[in-house]
C-alpha cells in the first residue's frame, strides 16, 4: 500500500521543483532582455559616432535624432511591457511563496491530525474497556440491543398488516352483499331497517357468512393503526434506555479525555479546511496571473508593431545605408561592430521567444499540479491514514503529465480508481450508544454531538475534513 502522506509529499515536492524552475526562467528570460536593451543602446551610440565623422553635421545630427526618436519609441513600449510584466512576475513570487508556507502549515497540521487520531484511537479503546467491565453498561446495552429486536419484529408485523390490507380490502369492498351489509350496519346496535328488511338481512349475513368476514374486514381496516400505541410505548421505553445509556458513556468519555481528544480532533479539521481555502484562492490567482503574462507575450498592440516597423525602415533607410558606404576604413570595425549586435539582437530576440514559450509551457504543468493537489486536499488523500493500492504509479503518471501525455484530470482518476477505503472497525458489543451518532428509537433521528470527523483515515471529503470520525465506530459501544 502507498500511504497518502507519500502521495502528498510526492506532489508538493514537484510544485516546488517546478516553481524554482519557473524563477530560473524568469531570470534567464530578464537576462535576454536586458542583453537587446545594451546592444540596442551600444549600437545607437555607434551610428551618432560615426555620423558626426562621416556626415555633414547637420545630416548626422538628423540621423542621431531620428536613431534616439524611433528607437526611444520601441524602448518606451517595451519598458511599459516590461514593467506590467515584472510587476505580475512579483505577484506570481509572492502567490508561490504564499502557496508554499500554506503548503508546510498544511504538511505540519497533518502530523499533529495523525497524532491526534492515534490518540483518540486509544482514549476510545479505554472507554471502550472500561465501560466493558462495568455492571450497568452491558446490562443496559442488552437490555436496549432486547427492545429494539422486539420493535423491529412489531414494525415487520404492521408492515405486513398494511400489506394484506391493500391486497384484499379491495376484494371486501367489492362484493355487492357484503357491502350492502355494511351500509345497512348490521350486526351494529341500531342497524338500518324495518322487521321485514332486517330479517332478510339476517339470511343475507348467514349466507355470506358476514360475521367472519367482517371481523376480518375490520382487522384489514383497523390492524395497523391498532399497533401504533404498542410502537410509541415501545419506542418510550427504548429511548429512555439509551438516554441512560449515553449518560453513562459520556460521563466515562468525559472523565478519560476522549471527548476533548474529539473536540481537538474537529478544530484540527476546521483549521485545515481554513488552510485549504486560503491555498485554493492562492491557486486560482496564480492561474489568472499566468494567463494574464502569457497575453503579455503572446500579443503586441498596434502602437508597438508601428514603431518597431518605423525603428527597421530607418535602420534600413537612404541616410544609413549611405553612412555604412561613406566610412573610412579606420571605422570599419564599427560597422563589424553593428552588424555583430544586429546578428546578436535577433539571436536574443530568438532566445527570448523560446524561453517564453518555455515558461508557458512550464506554467501549463504548475497549473496542472495546483489542480492535482487542490483534488488531493479536497478528498482528504493526504491524511497519515489514507491507503492508495501498490498500482498506482504515480511517478509516472507525473512524468507523463510533464511529456503532455497526461492531463491533470486522468491523474486525479487514477488518484481516485487507487483510493483504498478500509472496511469500518466492527465492535464485539453492538448497541447504540454516543458512538453511532443517532437514536435507533423514535420517530425522527437524534444526531448526537459525539459524532464530529476528526480521524485522519483519509476518507472523501469534499471541504478537506477528516474522514472517518467521531465516535462512529462501526456499532457503537
Amino acid at each position: 500500500m502507498i500511504t497518502g502522506s507519500d502521495v502528498g509529499g510526492q506532489i508538493r515536492r514537484n510544485l516546488r521543483e517546478q516553481e524554482t524552475l519557473e524563477r530560473q526562467l524568469s531570470d534567464r528570460l530578464y537576462d535576454c532582455e536586458r542583453r537587446i536593451t545594451r546592444l540596442m543602446q551600444e549600437r545607437e551610440e555607434i551610428y551618432a559616432a560615426i555620423a558626426l565623422r562621416w556626415l555633414p553635421e547637420l545630416t548626422a545630427e538628423t540621423v542621431r535624432r531620428t536613431l534616439k526618436e524611433v528607437q526611444g519609441e520601441v524602448e518606451a513600449i517595451y519598458l511599459q511591457r516590461q514593467q506590467r510584466r515584472q510587476a505580475v512576475e512579483k505577484e506570481l513570487e509572492g502567490l508561490s511563496a504564499a502557496s508554499a508556507e500554506l503548503r508546510d502549515k498544511l504538511e505540519a497540521l497533518e502530523r499533529r491530525r495523525s497524532e491526534q487520531a492515534a490518540t483518540e484511537a486509544r482514549l476510545k479503546e479505554e472507554t471502550l474497556a472500561e465501560l466493558r467491565g462495568r455492571e450497568d453498561h452491558p446490562r443496559l446495552k442488552a437490555k436496549w440491543a432486547r427492545l429494539l429486536a422486539e420493535l423491529q419484529a412489531l414494525e415487520e408485523d404492521r408492515r405486513r398488516l398494511e400489506l394484506l390490507s391493500r391486497q384484499q380490502r379491495p376484494g371486501y369492498e367489492s362484493n355487492i352483499l357484503f357491502r350492502y351489509l355494511l351500509g345497512r350496519r348490521h350486526g351494529e346496535p341500531e342497524p338500518k331497517g324495518g322487521l321485514l328488511g332486517l330479517a332478510l338481512d339476517r339470511w343475507v349475513a348467514g349466507y355470506v357468512q358476514f360475521a367472519r368476514q367482517k371481523a376480518a374486514y375490520s382487522l384489514l381496516v383497523g390492524g395497523p393503526a391498532s399497533l401504533n400505541p404498542l410502537l410509541e410505548g415501545m419506542r418510550s421505553d427504548g429511548a429512555a434506555v439509551e438516554e441512560r445509556i449515553r449518560a453513562i458513556e459520556t460521563e466515562v468519555a468525559g472523565r478519560l479525555g476522549l471527548l476533548a481528544s474529539i473536540e481537538e480532533g474537529k478544530r484540527l479539521a476546521n483549521e485545515r479546511v481554513g488552510l485549504f481555502e486560503e491555498l485554493r484562492k492562492t491557486g486560482a490567482v496564480t492561474e489568472l496571473r499566468h494567463g494574464e503574462r502569457a497575453d503579455l507575450d503572446a500579443t503586441r498592440g498596434t502602437h508597438h508593431a508601428q514603431a518597431l516597423e518605423r525603428l527597421k525602415s530607418t535602420l534600413k533607410g537612404q541616410q544609413i545605408q549611405q553612412l555604412k558606404r561613406t566610412v573610412g576604413p579606420e571605422d570599419r570595425n564599427n560597422v563589424e561592430r553593428i552588424a555583430t549586435i544586429d546578428a546578436e539582437v535577433r539571436l536574443q530576440k530568438d532566445n527570448a521567444k523560446a524561453l517564453q514559450k518555455e515558461q508557458a509551457e512550464q506554467a501549463r504543468r504548475l497549473r496542472e499540479l495546483h489542480r492535482i493537489e487542490t483534488h488531493i486536499l479536497g478528498s482528504n488523500y493526504d491524511a497519515q491514514g489514507c491507503r492508495f493500492q501498490t498500482g498506482l504509479d504515480l511517478p509516472a503518471l507525473i512524468a507523463g503529465l510533464y511529456l503532455g501525455q497526461h492531463s491533470g484530470v486522468s491523474v486525479m482518476a487514477a488518484l481516485d480508481r487507487h483510493h483504498y477505503v478500509p472496511p469500518p472497525p466492527v465492535h464485539p458489543i453492538a448497541a447504540a450508544s454516543m458512538f453511532s451518532g443517532s437514536s435507533s428509537f423514535g420517530s425522527h433521528s437524534s444526531p448526537s454531538s459525539f459524532s464530529g470527523g476528526s480521524s485522519s483515515s483519509g476518507g472523501s471529503s469534499s471541504s478537506g475534513g477528516g474522514g472517518g470520525g467521531g465516535f462512529s465506530t462501526g456499532g457503537g459501544f
